[in-house]
């Protein structure tokens, strides 16, 4: 019967579990109606002239949509007119909710406008 040299082993698999690399996925933005999974990085950057050149928000949703994104989202921002994370439910009573990973929701609500008086 042949014996193991557990030093060798250790080191073996010490060097396999640090030289394992996590890979995540760079976009420009994640919109209403998407959902992304996880290790996901945002990078919102934009000049607010003459137009909104680049990518104004992170994460965005209007009236009456959803995003969703896994766990680990990293949101990178830059630029005068950049936004992380953004709701704008425009509509009269429109939901907008962005959800991320199993533990964070932000849900806002558009109400009707109140009369000038």
């Amino acid at each position: 019967m042949k014996k193991f040299n557990l030093t060798k082993i250790s080191a073996m698999l010490i060097v396999t579990l640090n030289t394992t690399v996590v890979y995540a996925i760079e976009r420009g933005s994640i919109y209403g109606g998407e959902t992304v999974g996880d290790d996901v990085t945002v990078i919102s950057s934009a000049s607010p002239e003459p137009t909104f050149v680049g990518h104004a928000f992170g994460v965005y949703v209007n009236a009456d949509s959803h995003a969703v994104a896994g766990d680990r989202l990293t949101i990178i921002v830059s630029g005068q007119a950049a936004d992380g994370l953004r709701t704008n439910p425009s509509n009269s009573n429109a939901v907008g909710t962005i959800t991320i990973g199993d533990g964070l929701s932000i849900t806002t609500k558009g109400l009707v406008p109140m009369p000038l008086t």
